[in-house]
């Protein structure tokens, strides 16, 4: 729209321009030839009125007198008698007569010259050359003219730029209808619609972000109806066992023994795990779920996750060792349960799939001003086609299907990250073997800290 918009006042300004110009001109060229006309009838009526039987010199001389005070000026007049012989000219000096009368019939040579009858019926001729409308009488009128030119130069502008607005839109407003009928095709739920790229820059812009957000609808729904598939397989797997112990049980056919009602009691735990799981990362994506801020500190946080692993992970021979001069000693704002959540999901994760006989570290770095990361590096690496989803919802790779893990605890620490304005990623380094996550959040209060102690 900005471009039509432009080409309306380009086309304003150039048809205005165009017309006061040739408006002007007009004017001008009207008030000439109206001074001319009215100039030969004056000459006409006065030589007309001249008798040409007196001498040469007293005829020039009436001539003379009857040509003084015209009201038109002339650049250069000469008057002739029938045989061409020149009577008299608007040049004055007779000692330069016969120089005048070749310079006055070239400058008269493409002028048509006028005959009269005077009253002895002696014919006369006269050509002029008029000056043209002075400084002074040029302002006037087109001072007089300005209103009327100013008056058509705006309507006929005003036309012109309606019209190449309407043909510069039209291609515009066609497009805007195209994208129009493809979202609406989209909010039906087609995710297959072509979305053409072309145009006006700002309606490609448009076009290519429609394509991205119907990619992502297309995406989103396939992750939708895989993590319902693998909902209801994660649940129909221990709701089956449970359901044919109970049925033995009922039946006679098992014994309602104590090591079958704890059997049947961790299947029941399995499934409070992960409705319990599914249901805080739904409150957690949520739009209107918000952190609870306070002030934390990253020390004390790894700490805490190292002490709490401890025994897991001298089962496993690993040792945990958490980072030590890059630790930012200033408190953060962070929601501390959701945080030593996310980090106990990525240490659990490394211990239950790192090499055994190995280091785990822990740390947290900065990442600019405001930014903090904790890091989880371990031993061991994610199988490569298990990268692209390790943050899936309910996915789980071939190594992890023989473990408890219900697939969501790497999606719960991805949605906290983001509820803080971080993210979380993952890195492998496959020629050492290790596995890098990287948990970063946004924390206002590291600036702070840095500026101050910046001042001191």
């Amino acid at each position: 729209m900005l471009l039509v918009g432009l080409v309306a006042v380009l086309s304003f300004a150039l048809v205005t321009g165009l017309i006061v110009r040739i408006g002007f001109q007009t004017v001008v060229d009207r008030a000439d030839r109206q001074n001319a006309e009215q100039l030969s009838a004056e000459i006409g009526q006065r030589l007309g009125a001249l008798r040409v039987s007196d001498s040469d010199a007293e005829f020039e001389a009436r001539v003379a007198q009857a040509l003084n005070g015209l009201p038109v000026k002339t650049e250069v007049l000469a008057v002739t008698d029938g045989s061409g012989k020149i009577i008299y000219t608007s040049k004055r000096d007779r000692a330069e007569k016969e120089r005048q009368r070749e310079s006055v019939l070239k400058q008269l040579r493409r002028v048509t010259w006028t005959r009269v009858a005077t009253s002895d019926s002696e014919p006369l001729l006269y050509a002029f050359k008029m000056v043209h409308i002075d400084t002074m009488e040029s302002n006037q009128t087109i001072i007089a003219a300005v209103g009327q030119i100013a008056a058509w130069a705006a309507a006929i502008a005003i036309v012109v730029a309606v019209v190449v607005s309407f043909l510069v839109s039209r291609p515009i407003s066609e497009q805007a209808r195209t994208l129009s009928r493809a979202l609406s095709e989209m909010q039906a739920g087609r995710r297959d619609v072509e979305l053409p790229i072309r145009g006006a820059k700002e309606m490609r812009e448009i076009a290519a972000s429609a394509a991205e957000l119907q990619e992502a609808l297309r995406r989103e729904e396939e992750l939708r109806k895989q993590w319902a598939a693998d909902v209801a397989h994660d649940l129909r797997t221990p709701l089956t066992v449970l359901k044919g112990q109970l049925e033995g049980m009922i039946d006679g056919v098992l014994p309602s023994d104590r090591a079958r009602l704890e059997r049947n009691y961790e299947e029941v735990r399995k499934l409070e795990r992960l409705v319990n799981q599914l249901a805080d990362l739904t409150r957690i994506e949520s739009p209107g779920f918000k952190i609870e801020l306070k002030a934390v500190e990253a020390a004390s946080i790894l700490a805490g996750q190292a002490q709490r692993f401890a025994k897991t992970a001298a089962a496993q021979r690993i040792k945990i060792t958490v980072g030590g001069d890059a630790i930012p000693a200033a408190p953060i704002q962070a929601d501390s349960g959701l945080l030593e959540r996310a980090l106990a999901n990525l240490v659990d994760n490394a211990i239950r799939y790192g090499d055994p006989d190995s280091e785990l570290f822990l740390r947290a770095e900065r990442r600019g001003p405001d930014r903090l990361a904790f890091v989880v590096d371990n031993s061991g690496l994610v199988d490569p086609q298990d990268r692209p989803r390790v943050f899936d919802r309910l996915y789980r790779g071939d190594r992890s299907r023989s473990t408890q893990g219900s697939g969501i605890g790497l999606s719960i620490a991805l949605a906290i990250a983001q509820a803080h304005g971080g993210s979380l990623s993952l890195a492998c380094d496959d020629a050492n073997r290790r596995t890098r996550f990287e948990l970063t959040i946004s924390s206002v209060d590291i600036r702070l800290s840095m500026a101050a102690r910046q001042s001191e």
